[in-house]
């Protein structure tokens, strides 16, 4: 390889590196708690200011009138499951149960306020309180 090559490649690693790094506009907060859920039957709650979920189909084509929503579908849901008190022999033990969520176009207040591009294209579900259990 010639040095022109090696300096483009480390001009690029050091461009990305640098980006990484100055990149101020998210915050990631991690904790960690460990329980045991069959005897701790404690609900967490999860509001909006601290617990929030988007999606967004991006269009990469060249036709700017393009409505994504003719082409795609999705849904948000909420997914519970526990065990059955009384079953008998051969029954499944588990109730299962599926909720499917109403979605709009999100608004600017969502993702605790703290978006600096335009949340309309992003889809989010109107319920905005959750219970972990």
């Amino acid at each position: 390889m010639t040095i022109l090559t090696y300096l483009s490649i480390l001009g690029y690693l050091s461009y990305n590196i640098n980006t990484a790094l100055t990149k101020g506009s998210y915050t990631t907060t991690y904790a960690e708690r460990v329980r045991n859920s069959y005897l701790d039957k404690n609900y967490i709650p999860l509001a909006a200011n601290s617990f929030d979920y988007a999606v967004l189909i991006p269009y990469l084509g060249t036709d700017p009138d393009t409505i994504v929503d003719q082409y795609f579908s999705m849904n948000f849901m909420t997914y519970s499951s526990r065990l059955k008190d009384n079953y008998t022999e051969g029954e499944y033990p588990r109730i299962d149960k599926v909720e499917f969520l109403e979605q709009e176009r999100c608004a600017q207040t969502r993702m605790a306020n703290m978006s600096k591009e335009d949340n309309s294209r992003w889809r989010c579900a109107k319920r905005t309180d959750y219970l972990l259990e």
